[in-house]
């Protein structure tokens, strides 16, 4: 509540531990930290259990990469797309610029056509680039309802149609995916206001319940937060490389 006392403490601040909990403490910060750290650090978990993109996510927490990220205005926005209807539809926001991959703005609705999305696109007023579709993005049948019903043409052609420049990610298997995009996490800041739904989506990305033998399974589970984390997935795919700045050129003798 807006009348609430926040105050971060930790093991140290409380000066009745007893021996044993000490004890407990520093044997789980040497074997666990990331436990300790939310068990006896004050800290809350960054992740669930089983979290896809949990060591990516704390690590951007950490260097201080989720922040307030500033849009250059100068420079084209890329968008990256995980298409749903009756699913969540999500939509990441990027600029490549300064030697990193700068995601800006994150959209995510569901129940909507895709005329409305364009909207939302219009309505930012970013100067955009290439907007990046999954591959089913092509399909004429299984995003029907997302087209407004029409069965004759693709989310990529309606779009097209509308004067955008749409682009179509290959088709991967899921882990290649996954894999592409934990490469360009050390790159990547967020905008920790405008991405704050993708993040918490990123966060919450995990593999499959587990099995009967106790271990996870090897497919991500399908929920609302899995959209979110595929389109970020796209972007790892398909996202080019920052350009750094060129050094001044040299005075002549």
């Amino acid at each position: 509540p807006p009348d609430s006392l926040c105050v971060f403490i930790k093991e140290d601040d409380n000066p009745y531990l007893p021996e044993t909990l000490k004890v407990e403490s520093s044997h789980l910060k040497a074997t666990n930290p990331e436990s300790w750290k939310h068990i006896y650090g004050g800290q809350c978990r960054s992740a669930v259990k089983g979290a896809i993109f949990g060591k990516e996510v704390q690590k951007a927490t950490e260097e201080g990469r989720i922040c307030n990220v500033a849009i250059d205005l100068s420079k084209p926005v890329d968008t990256f797309w995980d298409l749903g209807f009756g699913d969540m539809m999500s939509v990441w926001f990027a600029q490549s610029y300064g030697g990193w991959f700068n995601f800006v703005d994150y959209l995510e609705n569901n129940g909507e056509t895709i005329h409305w999305y364009m909207i939302q696109l219009q309505k930012k007023g970013y100067l955009y680039g290439n907007h990046w579709l999954p591959h089913d993005g092509v399909d004429t049948i299984i995003h029907q309802n997302l087209a407004g019903g029409d069965k004759s043409r693709s989310i990529e052609m309606i779009m097209r149609a509308a004067g955008y420049s749409v682009r179509v990610a290959p088709k991967l298997y899921k882990t290649d995916r996954i894999n592409a995009a934990r490469i360009i996490f050390p790159q990547s800041r967020f905008d920790q206001k405008r991405c704050s739904e993708g993040i918490h989506a990123l966060r919450r990305y995990q593999w499959g319940p587990e099995g009967a033998n106790g271990v996870l399974k090897s497919q991500p589970l399908h929920d609302k937060y899995s959209h979110g984390a595929d389109a970020f997935c796209v972007a790892g795919v398909c996202i080019r490389e920052p350009r750094n700045a060129k050094p001044p050129a040299s005075k002549p003798a």
